[in-house]
């Protein structure tokens, strides 16, 4: 599962696997030094895991145990968003097409 669909990739192999197999999980972002945050969630869709630190730029897959969990559906989800505000002014001069050097752009 990726949060933002094209700015972020990451697929997991093998794509079965028994419980305590390992799991290779490569992810990637769009932006190569935008961090992208992996979790994992168990078979009854609560969180699991995080793969820390956070990917940045090109690394090679990671590997991840699912020892201790049951028989079932393992999710993998990716995303690179920091929860940080933006101020309504500011989204609306972004959202319309204005950038730096084009038009009034509002401070941030």
């Amino acid at each position: 599962m990726v949060s933002f669909a094209g700015a972020v990739t990451v697929d997991a192999a093998p794509w079965t696997a028994g419980a305590g197999d390992t799991l290779t999980i490569k992810a990637r972002g769009l932006r190569p030094k935008r961090a992208v945050f992996v979790d994992v969630r168990g078979p009854d869709g609560a969180w699991v895991d995080t793969l820390e630190p956070p990917v940045v730029g090109p690394e090679p897959p990671r590997t991840w145990s699912s020892a201790g969990l049951q028989p079932g559906l393992v999710q993998v989800e990716a995303y690179h968003f920091t929860s940080r505000r933006v101020s309504r002014r500011r989204w609306r001069g972004w959202s319309s097409g204005r950038r730096r050097g084009r038009g009034r752009r509002c401070r941030p």
